[in-house]
């Protein structure tokens, strides 16, 4: 957030508004490309 500060107050503002949205997105659809990926490549994730 400091380097977005940096950049002025427009960048730090929009930084605040999509933060959610993008953590929201991210926690959404992340654990599904998780779980496809180790459902394909079992050998690769089985330690």
């Amino acid at each position: 957030m400091e380097k977005l500060a940096a950049k002025g107050p427009e960048y730090e503002a929009l930084a605040e508004l999509a933060r959610p949205i993008i953590e929201a997105v991210v926690w959404e659809i992340v654990p599904d490309i998780a779980e496809a990926l180790i459902l394909e490549n079992p050998d690769k994730f089985a330690k």
